[in-house]
């Protein structure tokens, strides 16, 4: 375990001082006290299988560990890479995860859009503190559109899904796709430049 000391040795090499204790305390005092001696051997025993397994979960915890963090790192890597703006909230909407693409929409560095409030980035905050309330009505990915307002740019129209993570406590993973509205705008501007 790199993160805390391993106690399984120290406590075998006690256990080998009080077995070899109790075998010299044993010879001395052969048959006057066989029953505690007993006792104590009965102790030590349970006290060695109690080691033995400690250690066994010990090795199945650190294991449990590895992968639990290589999981955690093919999250990370796979949320990072994602071409699409997604952000990770808590059920009040604080972000705890952004990837380079929702900085990018919002015109925030991912790292200072974390513990941050989405509602700051929304256009209408009543309509979202709604739609808070009625995602954690229900576990189903639900599609809504949205008007965003990026920093220091003007407000923006677009289509998000929301999904539920389970992870022991309710998180909602947001996929932010520009809005039909924006889109056709798009068009009619490039459409206008080309003719």
């Amino acid at each position: 375990m790199s993160d805390m000391i391993d106690p399984v040795p120290s406590w075998t090499r006690q256990l080998a001082h009080l077995r070899t204790r109790a075998l010299k305390v044993g010879l001395r005092r052969a048959g006057g006290e066989s029953a505690l001696a007993d006792v104590l051997e009965d102790a030590l025993t349970t006290w060695g299988t109690l080691l033995r397994e400690f250690a066994g979960a010990q090795l199945e915890s650190e294991r449990l560990r590895a992968e639990l963090r290589a999981q955690t790192d093919a999250w990370q890597h796979l949320f990072a890479v994602m071409p699409g703006a997604c952000v990770l909230t808590d059920v009040q909407g604080v972000i705890s995860e952004a990837n380079q693409a929702a900085a990018e929409l919002f015109n925030v560095s991912a790292r200072h859009l974390r513990d941050r409030q989405l509602f700051l980035f929304t256009d209408d905050r009543d309509a979202f503190g709604e739609l808070l309330r009625r995602l954690s009505e229900q576990d189903a990915p639900r599609r809504v559109p949205l008007r965003i307002r990026p920093r220091e740019r003007r407000p923006l129209q677009v289509d998000v899904v929301v999904a539920a993570v389970s992870s022991g406590h309710p998180l909602w993973l947001w996929f932010f796709a520009p809005g039909v509205a924006s889109r056709s705008a798009d068009a009619d501007a490039s459409f206008r430049q080309s003719a």
